[in-house]
């Protein structure tokens, strides 16, 4: 019996509907109250601009809600994500939001990228994962009972005690400074620009004003969600969503393998990193392929642990969630390559079946993930992993391109690099 069609289920949410219908009226008149915002004109100072902020709230709570929902349905496939605990939830929202990415990618394929069209997307989603959206909302009690539970824990610790209030000053400060209108160099030039450019367009393209656009977008798929909808403040609360995501996935994987006060310790790190008070909140992509990329580790360790092969399959799929961010991804993908390697060795096995076996379960995944951005490269400019290791004899397009790199081509030029 599926949770859609259990009893004690329907019965709660009959219960429910009332707060259900409240929800929505409250969403309704935020909307409502941000598109008259939005008619203002932009030099005039209005206390309308709190629902904007309010409506940019709104927006990153249905995509993490549709996310995890999705990422629910991607690690029951695999044959994990049964309880929706916090490491659940952690891969969940991973895969989920790197899954809603690749659909908008698939709509920009289609030349699909109009607000009718996204609408549709997540309306189709949202149909399809009902099941586990109502199971997301269910679950919200007990993950509220293990946030009470975690705080009266830490009471009794004189230094770590400080650590959740700490945490929550830091994330509502950061969360201010994220809902102002994006003015980070990287955003305003690419990160943004390049999904503003496909919306016009209604379709995915080769963009040549935009370099950096030919490069892998996962993160800015999402991005690219949120100015359909009207709001650029989403893809700076979004990063900084990705930045507490990483320093959770920290603290879990600290607790799953040294116990709470190492996860605490970890998780404390990532939040009191000098950058990330200047990166999280700004429209960069870095945090969020930073947290595919620890995901795949994550997965990578806990599978070093009890040897489950599906662990190996998360990794490969966040591997290759991270190898669609930035191709820096392959750096993590290979040391977890070579990381398989040594363990099938250590094991005093030299079965070369099983390691080919084993490393198939990690790559393959991550291939298929990755493949979209890099076949997309191949075909339209020449080479995969565009401007790098560039044929001679590339495409048309590619050679326009690659004239229009701000770098020489010499090997000085590349020994100065840094220096420019």
């Amino acid at each position: 019996m599926t949770l859609a069609t259990s009893p004690i289920e329907m019965a709660s949410l009959s219960r429910s509907r009332p707060r259900i219908a409240w929800t929505l009226g409250v969403v309704g008149c935020v909307v409502a109250a941000h598109w008259y915002a939005s008619t203002l004109p932009p030099d005039q100072p209005s206390p309308w601009v709190l629902a904007s902020h309010l409506f940019a709230l709104v927006l990153l709570g249905g995509l993490l809600w549709i996310g995890g929902a999705l990422g629910v349905r991607i690690l029951r496939l695999v044959g994990l994500g049964r309880e929706l605990g916090l490491e659940t939830m952690l891969f969940a929202l991973g895969l989920g939001l790197g899954g809603v990415a690749y659909l908008v990618l698939a709509w920009g394929f289609l030349g699909l990228l109009y607000l009718w069209a996204l609408a549709l997307l997540l309306a189709i989603l949202a149909v399809a994962l009902r099941a586990e959206l109502a199971e997301l909302v269910a679950a919200v009690p007990t993950w509220g009972r293990a946030w009470a539970a975690e705080r009266r824990r830490l009471r009794t610790e004189p230094i770590l005690g400080l650590v959740l209030p700490l945490s929550v000053v830091i994330v509502v400060m950061l969360t201010l400074l994220a809902l102002a209108p994006p003015t980070g160099y990287d955003a305003m030039l690419y990160h943004l620009a390049g999904p503003r450019e496909f919306l016009e367009l209604g379709r995915f393209v080769a963009w040549p004003e935009l370099q950096q656009a030919n490069m892998p977008f996962t993160v800015e798929m999402l991005f690219l969600l949120g100015l359909a909808f009207g709001s650029d403040e989403l893809s700076n609360v979004l990063h900084l969503t990705f930045a507490v995501l990483t320093a959770l996935a920290a603290y879990s994987l600290g607790k799953r393998t040294y116990g709470p006060r190492v996860g605490l310790f970890a998780g404390s790190i990532v939040l009191s990193s000098p950058s990330l008070g200047f990166y999280a909140p700004i429209a960069n992509i870095d945090y969020g392929w930073a947290y595919f990329d620890f995901l795949a580790v994550y997965a990578f360790l806990v599978w070093m642990q009890d040897r489950a092969e599906r662990w190996l399959v998360l990794a490969g799929l966040a591997g290759g969630l991270s190898l669609g961010s930035k191709y820096l991804g392959v750096l993590t993908c290979a040391g977890i390559g070579l990381g398989i390697v040594v363990e099938v060795t250590r094991s005093g096995r030299r079965d070369l079946v099983r390691l080919v076996r084993l490393a198939a379960l990690f790559a393959v995944p991550a291939a298929l993930v990755a493949a979209p951005w890099y076949v997309k490269n191949w075909l339209w400019l020449g080479s995969p992993v565009w401007p790098f290791l560039r044929p001679e004899g590339g495409t048309e397009l590619g050679d326009y391109f690659f004239s229009q790199m701000n770098r020489g081509r010499t090997p000085i030029d590349l020994l100065l690099l840094p220096l420019k």
